[in-house]
């Protein structure tokens, strides 16, 4: 009973942000920050079309996941997601919304709920030997959604560190797009690494490789911000295809013992 409440809870909150998309016309995360800007990073990523593509796959992960939840809340077993999920996905949903709701508070707040529920989630679902349906329904959706926020969330915090902490630590803003960029390819990279991740790794490869591009145009890009960006693209790529070959070789070896 309980995991039926809980089903028809988060299918009503992911109808509920369909609606606000619709009603608002702006998607999550999107204010402008009034011309402000923290970094060569921040500047380039606030133009990349990622930004609105990728909630046009998002959303229909989602709903995926909504079809699996309720097609496993019937059959139960360990591959039923609500019971892992419980309440972090309307968690998440709610901080999705007050991201719509224009109020008097910092966007960063109602980012860090989504990012923490989302964390939480993320690493609830994992399961190893899990079916193609479960992988596909309940894994794939929240490794997008977490790669795209992680990366929205590095360049919010840059542009936080930036309006709270220049006037103490002078940080330039090519510092401040060096270390974004780390932490975007250190992300990525320890998702292929730890989980065998490459969805979330291919949602930052993306990112990077439309930044990269856009970062020639840039009139503050400079050699060494070319170089790590180019660094990070080809490291994760070299990471996703090295996981591939190993778990590649890994099944043949499985269906030769058979």
């Amino acid at each position: 009973m309980k995991n039926r409440v809980l089903t028809v809870i988060n299918i009503i909150a992911l109808l509920s942000l369909v609606a606000l998309f619709f009603i608002t016309k702006s998607l999550p995360f999107s204010s402008a920050h009034e011309g402000i800007s923290s970094s060569i990073f921040s500047d380039i990523f606030e133009t990349l079309s990622i930004n609105k593509i990728v909630w046009s796959i998002i959303y229909p992960l989602l709903f995926l996941f909504s079809i699996y939840q309720i097609a496993m809340s019937s059959k139960g077993g360990g591959e039923d997601p609500i019971g892992k999920v419980g309440i972090w996905f309307f968690v998440a949903a709610l901080a999705i919304g007050f991201s719509f709701i224009k109020i008097e508070i910092s966007l960063l707040i109602p980012l860090l709920v989504l990012l923490v529920s989302l964390v939480i989630l993320y690493l609830r679902v994992q399961q190893k030997d899990a079916s193609l349906g479960y992988r596909i329904g309940t894994i794939f959706p929240f490794s997008v959604f977490l790669g795209w926020i992680s990366i929205v969330s590095v360049n919010e915090f840059t542009l936080y560190i930036y309006n709270t902490f220049t006037s103490y630590i002078p940080f330039s803003r090519g510092t401040l797009t060096l270390i974004s960029l780390s932490i975007v390819v250190v992300i990525n990279f320890l998702a292929v690494l730890i989980y065998g991740d490459i969805w979330f790794s291919l949602v930052g490869v993306w990112t990077l490789v439309e930044f990269y591009f856009k970062l020639s145009h840039h009139v503050e890009g400079d050699q060494e911000i070319h170089r790590l960006t180019l660094a990070g693209i080809a490291l994760l790529i070299l990471s996703i295809l090295i996981h591939l070959i190993i778990k590649g070789g890994r099944v043949a070896r499985q269906e030769a013992s058979i």
